[in-house]
């Protein structure tokens, strides 16, 4: 019963009931008046059922508009259809996106934003999970009304009614191609960096301030043979030498904050040691306390043999240019002196000839003999040591007697030996035979015997020896002669010393002798070494390898 028909029905009442005597109805009023109570009571009832159906109303209102000014002011993009995907409803966030006005979209499908970038299957999908009432989370790439490419984050849901029957969907979307462009840019932007790290020549890393490796490049496997994967969580002291290397590169790294160019010896899978440069720099956290080393290593194994082979390179070019202006110092003067004392002993004989006497014209053919034979005993060196120089003449090893080597020595130098009663002997066997150079040999012996003739005394002694171990053969040449002091024996094979002493009878010599000796001992992996002491003679000993 509605309110007004209830007032109306109460009014009647009361106005009965005032016509009817207290006397003749008494019973009656009491039964009226609990029926106005009775009604009084529904009415009331009534009215704040009213009222508070007006207030949910009124709620319900509020609602509604505070979720259109949120629907209408969020920052997403709203879409509402009707279970057959019709468009319902749209907000300003999706026309500004789209481009596309209400009106323009009202029960059209949303299909009229598809770019034709994503598969038939894809939305296939998206239609069938929420059409089974399930929410679909995902991305689409759409098209605006004029025509650009966007991307959009969406999430759509189905609404149902009471009776759970799906009545709409709503679909929330947000504009993501700016992530998206982002994203695409950082993407190339990692691949970029990635093949940059994984294509270094030098190795990236990256070790906890403890030593344990976090992140190396995949380059280490050209430096050291592991893969990344071997190191990954490793202690990084298995690659140095010894546990100085590690203290000492961290004490420099933790006292100036970074390091450059520090060279350390490390090793490699194999245990082989190589030569690491490393630039790095301390990483600290956000309290300043350091964390972690990174930076970059190289092998700088072979720069550094290049270098050293480089810098002896060079010493052998300053050695050749020393042998160079030795040779031009001997021809310009050593050579030149003796022709000089020549030419002038043959200017007076050939002047004065009848004004000598017998004994005066033999000292002159003696003196004019010596001297021819200085010059060709130097110029038998100059000769020997130029054709040792010329890049052209190879070492020529074969099979030697080397008795008999040693037997055209002494006879070559059997006259100058017996001028001053020097006897030389060779207690080498016949059949004794090596392998080396045999002109080579003869060169060092011939030079070694006049050498040993000149310091040795008159009635002195001269031996050639021999002996062998696993290795080499050793020949020696050994006089009583006068021997050497100390400091003469750190000269004689310098090439930069000039190094020369007249004989026991005051025999000339250029000191250049000694030097060729040594140059083709050294051109068959040999060497050349003295033993003197002052007074009582000297021992050369020529080594050759086996």
């Amino acid at each position: 019963m509605s309110k007004n028909l209830i007032k109306k029905k109460v009014d009647e009442i009361a106005k009965i009931t005032e016509k009817i005597s207290n006397s003749d109805c008494v019973q009656l009023k009491k039964d009226l008046e609990k029926i106005k109570l009775m009604l009084q009571s529904e009415l009331d009832q009534q009215t704040n059922e009213l009222k508070n159906l007006l207030i949910e109303r009124k709620n319900v209102e509020k609602q509604l508009i505070l979720f259109s000014r949120a629907a209408e002011q969020s920052s997403s993009s709203i879409v509402i259809t009707d279970a057959d995907g019709n468009i319902k409803y749209v907000n300003k966030k999706f026309e500004k996106i789209t481009g596309f006005l209400f009106e323009q979209v009202f029960d059209k499908n949303p299909r009229i934003l598809k770019s034709g970038e994503q598969s038939e299957d894809y939305y296939k999908d998206l239609w069938q999970t929420i059409k089974s009432g399930k929410d679909w989370t995902g991305e689409l790439h759409n098209k605006r009304k004029n025509g650009e490419l966007y991307w959009e984050r969406v999430a759509i849901s189905p609404i149902k009614n009471n009776d759970g029957i799906i009545t709409h969907f709503i679909a929330i979307k947000d504009d993501i191609t700016q992530k998206k462009l982002t994203e695409e840019q950082l993407k190339k932007s990692e691949q970029k960096y990635r093949r940059i790290f994984e294509n270094l020549i030098d190795v990236f890393y990256r070790v906890s301030i403890q030593g344990i490796i976090e992140i190396i490049s995949p380059s280490i496997s050209f430096v050291t043979q592991y893969k990344p994967e071997e190191l990954i969580g490793k202690p990084s002291e298995i690659f140095y030498k010894d546990s100085k290397g590690r203290e000492k590169f961290l004490a420099e790294i933790l006292k100036n904050g970074s390091i450059k160019n520090f060279e350390t010896e490390m090793r490699d899978k194999d245990n082989s040691i190589k030569l690491i440069s490393f630039n790095s720099k301390v990483i600290f956290n956000e309290k300043g306390e350091p964390e972690a080393i990174e930076g970059i290593f190289r092998d700088v194994t072979k720069i550094r043999e290049a270098q050293h082979k480089l810098i002896e390179s060079e010493k052998r070019l300053k050695e050749e240019i020393l042998t160079k202006d030795k040779f031009f110092n001997i021809i310009a003067h050593d050579l030149r002196s003796p022709f000089t004392a020549l030419l002038g002993m043959t200017r007076m004989l050939n002047e004065s000839f009848n004004e000598f006497t017998i004994d005066e014209v033999k000292e002159s053919i003696r003196t004019i003999q010596s001297s021819s034979e200085n010059i060709f005993s130097l110029l038998e060196d100059l000769l020997e040591w130029s054709r040792a120089q010329r890049s052209g003449v190879v070492y020529n090893p074969t099979n030697i007697m080397l008795y008999q080597i040693c037997s055209r020595v002494i006879s070559l130098n059997s006259d100058s030996a017996k001028q001053k009663g020097i006897v030389i002997s060779c207690s080498i066997d016949e059949k004794q035979t090596i392998i080396a150079d045999e002109d080579y040999v003869f060169t060092i012996l011939r030079n070694l015997i006049v050498n040993a003739i000149k310091f040795t005394r008159k009635r002195g002694k001269i031996e050639i020896l021999f002996k062998e171990d696993e290795n080499s053969h050793y020949i020696s040449v050994k006089d009583n002669g006068i021997g050497m002091h100390v400091s003469d024996i750190k000269k004689i094979f310098k090439m930069n010393e000039f190094h020369t002493t007249p004989g026991t009878e005051n025999e000339k010599g250029t000191g250049f002798g000694l030097l060729l000796c040594k140059d083709l001992a050294k051109k068959q992996g040999g060497d050349l070494t003295v033993e003197s002491e002052l007074g009582l003679g000297s021992i050369f000993t020529l080594r050759i390898p086996k």
